[in-house]
């Protein structure tokens, strides 16, 4: 049996809806990768960390370099696409915000070789 709350989530999950939300996190595909935006309230670039490590981008937070009030902070994505470039990863925090860019891969077109017919 469902809780009002389970039934809710059920219907909204069933629209599949961009951009998604989990755990106050907006994720949104573009054209050029996916943006990720996650409220960090008293966190600073000092106090974030955030590693991409083969397919899975991880975050945490470490509290003795934030503000008094801060929680911890731990994500984990598993990217199930090789899209996009985890080594062109750009992450900035402002106002409690942390936006994270991560790039589609470019993909250089294939050449095109000649070949010599004898």
């Amino acid at each position: 049996m469902f809780t009002t709350f389970e039934t809710f989530d059920n219907i909204f999950n069933s629209f599949n809806l961009d951009p998604i939300f989990k755990n106050s996190d907006l994720i949104r595909k573009t054209d050029s990768g996916l943006n990720v935006t996650i409220l960090v309230p008293g966190h600073n670039n000092e106090s974030l960390h955030l590693e991409a490590n083969g397919s899975n981008l991880e975050l945490t937070s470490v509290l003795e370099k934030a503000h008094p009030s801060a929680v911890k902070i731990e994500r984990k994505w598993k990217l199930t696409s090789s899209d996009y470039d985890l080594e062109k990863v750009e992450a900035e925090v402002k106002d409690g915000i942390l936006t994270i860019q991560l790039p589609k891969k470019i993909t250089a077109p294939a050449k095109s070789n000649g070949i010599k017919i004898k």
